[in-house]
């Protein structure tokens, strides 16, 4: 899976590869809610923590009576 993105160069690259990821991940009813270290042994990179959390999400404008 990591060949599958290792050429990955810009953000919003990025932001595709993590979204679609993450929503295969829930398709398949995987939890995707947490908090996972990332440690990279080597040295080259530095230690992440990754969390992913569930935010509200906003409502339109014509549910608001703001249309």
């Amino acid at each position: 899976m990591c060949e599958q993105y290792s050429s990955l160069e810009t953000e919003p690259e990025f932001h595709t590869a993590l979204q679609t990821v993450v929503t295969d991940a829930m398709k398949n009813s995987v939890s995707v809610t947490g908090s996972w270290d990332c440690r990279f042994p080597n040295g080259d990179l530095p230690d992440l923590e990754i969390t992913i959390m569930e935010v509200e999400k906003p409502f339109p404008e014509s549910v608001n009576g703001n249309e």
